[in-house]
């Protein structure tokens, strides 16, 4: 009797379909016949491989493994700094499409992305999507920063009916960078019966002074407070991005953890006071390090932030398995990003 499968391909450890079975080149069967589930399951219990079966179950939408036994439909969201994404070398556009290819699942419908140069890194990161602009739409404008940010969704399931940058109501109608150097891009999505909010951001670096880092997401926070004076704002919001600074869980994983300027994103939202109770009450997701190098994770970086209404639909948020992404560009002299990418399932229509 077959209890379930698990595939892995030459780049990736995928949850199968049969049709992935039939162009994976190893894979393993787990059944119910005794010493061969026992000799599966010892050698397949590390960490990494509870790590994977995790992230393949989340982005396969098999709501009942993670408690979501009332959930019908279900979809997942990834945030992902791209690193300075513009005129790419064709080594890295090679290993940047592998890594789509093998992070980005047909469950995935919403990408926050950072870092993209200009509209032809807009239009580059597009053509490599899997599918590309077959499948995909995009919210995004080019700005004055080098480091824009942008909102891609999947135009087969997922719409935007409104868009725009946060302070971007200015007399000139450009984003007042002063508030963010790098102009943030929010779109109001739905999908299914879940229509939300989501901002795509990438909050200053300034060779790691978290002074400046915390001076614009108070300004986020500032933003966010005007943008609920408007009665008819969606209450779900999803802030997702690099932050360049940690969740409370995620300091003590970092190398930074040590430097007492590297303030938490908790500590911050506790000092601005406005979204601390009921349903505006804001969450930080991701503990894990982010940030990569050579050398592996570095720092909590990268989050999503949201409203208790939306902390309500959630199934699941992690870091992506580092494996994932290690595997694509290791050994090579071009790296597909400096950061790890980010995911979070959500439910999108409950059970009747």
């Amino acid at each position: 009797m077959l209890a379930w499968c698990f595939c892995v391909n030459s780049s990736f450890a995928l949850a199968c379909s049969e049709q992935e079975l039939a162009v994976s080149n190893v894979f393993f069967w787990l059944t119910l016949a005794g010493e061969q589930v026992k000799g599966c399951v010892n050698y397949y219990t590390s960490g990494m491989f509870i790590r994977m079966v995790l992230f393949c179950l989340l982005l396969n939408s098999i709501g009942v493994a993670f408690g979501a036994e009332k959930c019908l439909n279900q979809t997942s969201i990834i945030s992902w700094n791209v690193q300075t994404f513009g005129n790419l070398a064709p080594a890295r556009k090679a290993v940047c499409v592998e890594a789509y290819r093998n992070v980005i699942s047909s469950h995935v419908t919403v990408l926050a992305v950072q870092e993209l140069i200009n509209q032809k890194g807009e239009a580059l990161f597009l053509s490599l999507l899997p599918g590309a602009s077959q499948q995909w739409g995009v919210s995004f404008e080019d700005t004055s920063s080098s480091h824009d940010n942008g909102v891609f969704y999947r135009a087969a399931v997922a719409t935007i009916t409104a868009q725009g940058f946060v302070y971007g109501d200015t007399p000139s109608k450009k984003p007042d960078r002063s508030k963010v150097l790098h102009p943030a891009r929010w779109a109001h999505i739905r999908v299914d019966d879940f229509d939300f909010t989501i901002v795509s951001l990438h909050l200053t670096y300034q060779k790691g002074d978290t002074r400046e880092s915390k001076r614009e997401m108070l300004n986020i926070l500032d933003w966010l407070v005007q943008y609920f004076k408007d009665p008819k704002s969606d209450p779900d919001v999803i802030l997702a991005g690099d932050f360049n600074l940690p969740s409370s869980k995620g300091k003590p994983l970092s190398k930074r953890k040590k430097e007492a300027s590297f303030m938490t994103l908790e500590s911050i939202i506790q000092e601005h006071g406005k979204f601390l109770t009921g349903p505006r009450k804001l969450s930080v997701l991701i503990d894990e390090p982010t940030s990569r190098s050579r050398k592996g994770a570095g720092n909590n970086y990268d989050h999503f932030i949201l409203t208790q209404s939306v902390l309500e639909r959630l199934i699941s948020a992690d870091r992506v398995p580092v494996e994932i992404v290690d595997k694509v560009d290791a050994g090579k002299d071009v790296r597909v990003s400096d950061h790890y990418p980010i995911v979070t399932a959500f439910c999108t229509q409950y059970r009747p």
